[in-house]
């Protein structure tokens, strides 16, 4: 009986063993599965947060790019505006030259006029009549 006993406990040990191995190795699985998971999804977000940021950049070289047109459009006005203003002190130039010429021909003289009204007729000071009697 001694003998016979022995051989049992022993196989019941080695399949205590077994599944404690298979447990074991179920349990590494596992937890190398959540491992491989957790991993997936740190790639896929780095992989999401990079797609947003080259995003983001592209908005930015396109915004720039209007930014630098739009710039060089007001360059090109401010130097086409500074053309119209040398050709109108030109012109007003010769006019002036013109019209100096043209009186002293006729004898004239140009006289300049102030365009602010006397002071007697402004609103501050009314005009009031003299007292005569």
């Amino acid at each position: 009986m001694g003998t016979s006993v022995s051989p049992w406990l022993e196989e019941i040990g080695i399949r205590l063993a077994r599944e404690d191995t298979i447990a074991q190795m179920r349990k590494a699985a596992e937890d190398m599965r959540r491992l491989k998971e957790a991993t997936l999804k740190e790639r896929n977000d780095e992989r999401a947060a990079k797609e947003r940021s080259m995003a983001a950049h592209d908005d930015t070289l396109k915004e720039l790019a209007e930014a630098r047109a739009v710039i060089e459009d007001l360059r090109e006005q401010k130097e086409t505006q500074r053309e119209n203003t040398l050709e109108l002190e030109r012109n007003l130039t010769q006019k002036t030259v013109q019209l100096e010429s043209e009186g002293m021909r006729q004898g004239l003289t140009l006289v300049h006029f102030s365009a602010q009204p006397e002071p007697l007729l402004t609103q501050n000071t009314p005009q009031t009549p003299p007292n005569t009697p």
